[in-house]
């Protein structure tokens, strides 16, 4: 059986030669245009024979096999296929451990993968790639650079799934699901022992309990994470029992994290050629602008009838459900279906009513528009007005034709709003932002007729488009317009919406993802030093200047910080950072927005507030106490973007791609020292913005201050970095 991944819209096979046993090659599809790259022998893995299992996490490959007879699990990266020779974990054929019961049952199931059925991946706190592999009655993980463990958990686990963008690993077990703190896991790693998260306090995050009635989970054969949901107290996933035949169901599992409850929903794989060869499976979501995976599809792949013949077969999620219910009523007797014969009339009556008065109320107001005059497109933008009136907002009447080329997905270079601006090509799945906080914004990058680049921003909900055009109109007629916040151009509120279902456009001054502070962290591009002290001295001042100005001379709080809200200019000026994201901003001591999202740098005063509101009033408390705690928690205030900012620093300064716990003093002073470790001025200026009371907290001016002072940082050389 192939070994199978999927990468945005690529998907990578590895699989053993045809004419042996051993060795490996590896191929690539792209779903978009059908076009398979010829086999690709990895010269390194000439003895190698895979194994049953395996998984794929940003861009690794992890797979089990045998090297001339021994077990092994080995890794390597794509899409660049890796020739060098493969990693294999240390300590996987070998445990150690203080656990002697731990090591035993380890060693005793390590020479055989028959006894696993599931394998994920998921990163420590150090960043460090983890597989895990799971059974009935066991589960075993290992970290690169560290030895394996057995995972104490109870019998009868279904599947396991490591969610990497919340450090959870999801223990799937018939009629519960367990969320483990992974991290608190890998500490035992490092130590080489057992670990029990029912007798580690805190490690149980929460425990979903499946209500009564509801589908027990298979055992799972794969389990894929839906990764474009806007509602962060929600994971969705896919999954799929672990038979190979027709047979096989797909199931659908949604997790509620606040209420911790659970909904299970079963589809029947559709009827087809390949349903009977598919080895795994890869999701993809087709509109990053959904919540609930209406347009997602979901892709089968697997192989011909020589076993080496890649196939693959698309289903839409939305046929899948049809197909399912379908099939459930097909035994209807004669007075069922005379019913339904019945009720279709009826609707049928209905649906024609319903068109005869839409038709006439489009003529209504057809006969209405030609009595008004339709505005154009302004010729400017007005930055001097503050009002949210037309002439800050321009309201447009476009036809049907050119609805359609205006969405963020259309391909090509196409001008758009009467010729006004051009589309450029699409940059990859780099287009949408505000992914890390909880929400999902497509992008698209165009210029206007000067050839000045200028990036549209598509929203369909008007509460957060009027934030992001508020926030950046407010800056810029502040008395000293700031340098450091990216520049609304035009903001266009159509009479219609697009074939997608955007009716909001905010253009802005340039700020691409791929040109992030999140995407140089996670990707660390070649042509930015990133480990030089330069760099992240002058990156950490222009941050503490954004934000002290949109909190001294905006008077808003940003509320969504994330690495991802910072933009460079361009390669030239990579320290010349502007802030954007202004998703959910907020006048300075006004009530926190009902929509607020939580991401991993929200201060924990905001996850408090959230957490409380989801709960009854507790009770035994004083009028007293309560007044002064919403007082705080329940206002925007400055505080709030310290904190996150705190965060973004310290990964900044240490390279962390993640972060670590920050729920104690001690969380806390580690993680300052080291970064302080990196450049001792680290450690005071973390301090004083990492800190569990927000009273503590420093402002962003005080915090510029110390920090130029203590990098004697010079304002002509700073003209000359972020000019």
């Amino acid at each position: 059986m192939p070994c199978i991944g999927q990468n945005s819209d690529t998907i990578y096979v590895l699989e053993n030669p045809p004419s042996s046993a051993s060795g490996l090659q590896a191929r690539s599809y792209d779903f978009n245009n059908g076009v398979v790259s010829p086999p690709i022998t990895i010269e390194a893995a000439t003895n190698f024979s895979l194994g049953s299992l395996c998984t794929f996490s940003n861009e690794t490959f992890f797979l089990t096999g045998q090297v001339n007879g021994s077990p092994v699990l080995y890794s390597t990266r794509m899409p660049v296929i890796d020739t060098s020779p493969f990693i294999a974990f240390p300590g996987f054929a070998a445990p150690r451990g203080n656990a002697q019961d731990a090591a035993a049952a380890a060693a005793a199931t390590f020479p055989s993968f028959l006894e696993f059925n599931s394998m994920t991946s998921i990163p420590d706190r150090s960043g460090n790639d983890c597989v895990v592999l799971s059974g009935a009655n066991q589960a075993i993980v290992t970290c690169a650079h560290a030895n394996a463990i057995m995972l104490d958990l109870e019998p009868g686990i279904a599947g396991i799934l490591g969610l990497d963008n919340r450090f959870e690993l999801l223990v799937f077990y018939r009629n519960y699901t367990l969320a483990i703190d992974f991290r608190l896991a890998t500490d035992a790693i490092q130590r080489g022992v057992a670990f029990s998260p029912r007798s580690t306090q805190g490690s149980i995050l929460r425990t979903y309990e499946h209500p009564p009635g509801t589908e027990p989970v298979p055992l799972i054969g794969k389990v894929v994470q839906v990764k474009n949901s806007d509602d962060p107290s929600h994971v969705d996933l896919l999954l799929i029992d672990s038979k190979r035949d027709k047979t096989s169901e797909l199931y659908r599992m949604s997790l509620d994290t606040l209420d911790q409850t659970v909904q299970m929903t079963r589809y029947n794989l559709p009827t087809s050629s390949v349903s009977s060869t598919w080895h795994d499976i890869s999701f993809t979501v087709l509109d990053p602008g959904t919540t609930t995976g209406r347009n997602a599809t979901v892709y089968f792949v697997g192989t011909g009838a020589n076993q080496h013949d890649l196939v693959t077969h698309a289903v839409p999620l939305a046929e899948l459900a049809a197909s399912s219910s379908s099939s459930s009523s097909s035994g209807m007797d004669s007075r069922t279906m005379a019913a339904a014969v019945a009720g279709a009339i009826v609707g049928l009556v209905i649906c024609v009513l319903s068109v005869i008065c839409l038709c006439f109320r489009r003529r209504i107001k057809s006969w209405r528009r030609q009595q008004q005059q339709t505005k154009p497109l302004l010729p400017a933008f007005d930055t001097e007005k503050k009002n949210m009136d037309d002439h800050v907002i321009i309201r447009l009447e476009l036809p049907r034709h050119e609805l359609e080329k205006l969405g963020p997905f259309v391909e090509g270079e196409i001008a758009i709003l009467e010729g006004r601006y051009r589309l450029q090509p699409q940059n990859g799945p780099d287009s949408v932002a505000g992914s890390d906080t909880g929400r999902a914004i497509p992008m698209r990058e165009a210029t206007d007729r000067d050839g000045r680049l200028q990036t549209i921003h598509y929203f369909s909900d008007s509460k957060v488009f009027l934030r992001c055009v508020r926030t950046t109109t407010t800056a810029a007629a502040a008395e000293t317009s700031s340098i450091h916040m990216i520049k609304t151009s035009e903001a266009i509120h159509l009479t219609r919406r697009t074939p997608q279902g955007f009716r909001y456009l905010w253009i802005t001054s340039p700020s691409p993802p791929d040109q992030s502070l999140g995407h140089v962290i996670q990707h660390r591009p070649a042509a930015i030093h990133f480990e030089d002290m330069a760099f992240k001295a002058w990156t950490t001042y222009i941050l503490l200047e954004a934000l002290r100005d949109l909190h001294q001379q905006v008077q808003h709080v940003h509320l969504g910080l994330t690495p991802s809200c910072f933009h460079y200019v361009d390669i030239n000026h990579v320290t010349a950072w502007r802030l954007a994201g202004f998703y959910q901003t907020c006048q300075r001591g006004s009530p926190l927005p009902k929509d607020i999202k939580l991401n991993a740098w929200s201060a924990p005063e905001i996850t408090s507030h959230l957490t409380r509101l989801s709960r009854q009033p507790q009770k035994n408390k004083t009028a007293a106490a309560e007044e002064e705690e919403e007082s705080f928690e329940t206002t925007a205030q400055p505080a709030m973007d310290i904190w996150s900012l705190g965060c973004i620093i310290w990964m900044l300064a240490t390279g962390h791609r993640h972060l670590p716990h920050l729920n104690s003093p001690t969380e806390i002073a580690i993680a300052c020292k080291e970064a302080a470790a990196v450049h001792e001025a680290f450690g005071p200026l973390l301090r004083d913005m990492i800190h569990l009371d927000p009273n503590a907290r420093k402002p962003a001016a005080a915090l510029a201050a110390y920090w130029k002072d203590a990098l004697n940082l010079l304002d002509d050389v700073q003209a000359v970095v972020v000019s």
